[in-house]
Parts: structure tokens; C-alpha cells; sequence
């Protein structure tokens, strides 16, 4: 009878695993299988027959299953980094409010006021950028262990990384900004 010695850490605890082509339409082929490796060896106990598409997902399922909890913390991140910045906008913006109305006095546009209170998030989320990529950079190396696919330093990742917050925070400095020139100069130059 013919056999194959295999090594323990090459086909582990569940044994080998063996791929059969077939054309499309075959649909008594696992039934066969299951026959011919009964016939052959009938002291066998357990034989799993499966199509490629689901041993593949079953393999991947645990990885897959990582990489979406890793998105999910990673889009909470960027959400809650959103609405601290908003909120910080939002007290500057609220503490410019003279400030803003003595430009509106002296000629400044309402998307002039716009551009000021959007600035001043951008380059809250920007410095917190370059932050996060200096504080990135000794890590790199695990991360790069971590996941398939990815160099430790993948400037395409990152710089998606660092658009994305710097995006967020100029979404997030929208409303602000909109309220900022919206409210009448006058009534903050009386209250001053």
C-alpha cells in the first residue's frame, strides 16, 4: 500500500489536507470521494469533504474577523477624535466671537470667517498628524508583523491615515465655522 510520511508541524493535529479539481457540474464528487478513502482505508475516522470557497473562509475567518474589529476601533478613533476637534472649534470660535465681529466691522467676508475657524481645525488635526506618524514610526516594525501585506513604513497607509483625520477635522470645523458667520457682528460689538 503506498504512504506518505509527513512531519507533525507540517499537517498538525487535523492531519493533511488534499484539493481535488472537478469540473463545475460534479455534484456526486464528495460522495465519491468519501467512497474511494472508505474503500482504501477503512479505519479512518474522520474525512471532511468541502469545496475550496468554504476551507479558504474557514482559514481566513479568524483574520478577517481581527481586521474588522481593527477598522471598527479604528473609525471610533477617528470619530471621536471628529468631535474633539469640533469641540475645541467650537470653544475657540465661541471665545473669537469679538474678534470676529471687529473683522466683519472692518470688511471680512463670511466665507473669509469661514476659512479662519476651518484653519484653525485643520491645523489642529495636522499637527495631531504629524504627532501620530512621529509616535508611528518606532511601532512600525510590529505593526508590519501584524498584518499581511503592509510594509512597516507603506507611505500610501499612512498618508491615508493622516487625510482621513485631517479630512474628519474639517468636517467636523464645518459647523462651527457656519455659526461663526452667522451671528451679527453688531451684537458682540455692543456686548464688548
Amino acid at each position: 500500500m503506498p504512504e506518505i510520511c509527513l512531519s507533525w508541524s507540517q499537517i498538525g493535529a487535523d492531519g493533511g489536507v488534499y484539493v481535488v479539481r472537478a469540473s463545475a457540474g460534479e455534484t456526486g464528487l464528495p460522495r465519491a470521494i468519501l467512497e474511494t478513502v472508505e474503500r482504501a482505508d477503512p479505519r479512518l475516522e474522520r474525512i471532511r469533504v468541502a469545496p475550496l470557497e468554504l476551507v479558504v473562509e474557514g482559514n481566513l475567518a479568524a483574520r478577517c474577523a481581527v481586521i474588522r474589529l481593527v477598522g471598527g476601533f479604528g473609525a471610533l478613533a477617528l470619530l471621536l477624535a471628529a468631535l474633539g476637534v469640533y469641540g475645541m472649534v467650537a470653544f475657540r470660535a465661541a471665545e473669537r466671537r469679538h474678534e470676529m465681529a471687529i473683522r466683519v466691522a472692518l470688511g471680512a467676508t463670511a466665507g473669509q470667517v469661514r476659512r479662519l475657524v476651518i484653519g484653525h481645525g485643520t491645523r489642529l488635526a495636522a499637527l495631531g498628524a504629524a504627532l501620530g506618524l512621529a509616535a508611528f514610526l518606532p511601532a512600525s516594525r510590529l505593526i508590519e508583523a501584524q498584518i499581511y501585506g503592509v510594509r512597516a513604513l507603506d507611505p500610501i497607509s499612512m498618508g491615508a491615515a493622516a487625510l482621513a483625520a485631517i479630512g474628519a477635522a474639517a468636517a467636523a470645523s464645518l459647523a462651527p465655522s457656519l455659526r461663526a458667520s452667522r451671528e451679527d457682528p453688531m451684537d458682540h460689538l455692543r456686548e464688548g
